[in-house]
């Protein structure tokens, strides 16, 4: 498994255990009333901040180890361009969602989907990665 590779499944790993995370704490269902809107957005900049903390983690055991980021071919462009692809399809048609969240919802709503629909399209995108590569593409 090269770098890029193993990069884009602890990506997608990370991805997954903390919006995941973040998600069961919303599925649990409506928060106590005292809870403002400060209260949701502190969780949610806890999640995004553990998410860039174990991904930068993940950089620095693998430059101490001294591995060694190989250099972008014509196979790692394509392939980084069809997974961006998949992940912007995704982002795109969930999006449409949000105003209307934002209508007939809460502000608190749309604000939670919209940050759920980010985290999957990029989930969609470092999957698509995985598979491209195993692919062989």
């Amino acid at each position: 498994m090269s770098f890029k590779e193993r990069n884009a499944a602890v990506t997608l790993i990370v991805l997954v255990v903390v919006y995941g995370g973040y998600a069961a704490w919303l599925s649990q269902g409506p928060h106590s009333a005292g809870q403002t809107l400060l209260a949701y957005l502190a969780v949610a900049l806890v999640s995004v901040g553990l998410a860039i903390v174990l991904a930068i983690s993940f950089a620095v055991y693998a430059a101490l180890r001294g591995e060694r980021d190989e250099e972008s071919d014509e196979r790692d462009r394509r392939i980084g361009q069809m997974s961006s692809r998949n992940g912007y399809w995704v982002l795109l048609c969930g999006l449409w969602a949000v105003p209307l969240l934002a209508l007939f919802g809460t502000r608190v709503l749309a604000a939670n989907a919209a940050l759920l629909l980010l985290a999957l399209a990029e989930g969609v995108n470092y999957a698509s990665r995985l598979y491209y590569y195993r692919r062989g593409v």
